[in-house]
């Protein structure tokens, strides 16, 4: 069975919006990062593309090098660093590991653990606000029939 990517990501919208309401911003930030993921991965996978990992900036950097030669497909969903940008922002330089450029964004599956950045309404507004607009890609991918929700 393949990964459902969109609803998938449109679960983790519905759920990120309860738990930011409810002042959870932690759990709300965390899913909201995943909105952003699952939707990255599912423009992937429109085109037959690999959509692993969970660092924002090499999936936006596959989608991007996929619009820069001219993929009609994703090309109708615009370029997806202007519906994430305080997501994909660098915290901290760039690393290799294992040989893969290793990226360290703003969200990150492993803040989880860290405590601090997440905690902040403030945080959990932006980032909600940055996974709707992931979410209608989502929501435009299945007005195009290109998903199934």
């Amino acid at each position: 069975m393949a990964d459902d990517f969109a609803t998938t990501a449109d679960r983790m919208m519905q759920d990120a919006r309860i738990l930011h309401d409810a002042g959870a911003h932690r759990n709300a930030c965390y899913l909201a990062g995943y909105v952003v993921e699952c939707t990255l991965k599912a423009l992937l996978a429109l085109t037959g593309a690999s959509p692993w990992g969970h660092d924002l900036e090499s999936l936006h950097d596959k989608v991007a090098g996929l619009l820069m030669n001219g993929n009609a497909v994703l090309a109708r969903y615009g370029d997806p660093s202007q519906f994430a940008p305080t997501m994909l922002y660098q915290v901290n330089p760039q690393t290799v590991q294992r040989g893969e450029i290793c990226y360290h964004c703003h969200w990150d599956p492993k803040h989880r653990y860290d405590g601090t950045r997440w905690t902040q309404s403030s945080v959990s507004v932006d980032y909600l606000r940055e996974a709707e607009k992931a979410h209608d890609v989502i929501v435009r991918m299945f007005v195009d029939g290109e998903v199934v929700l």
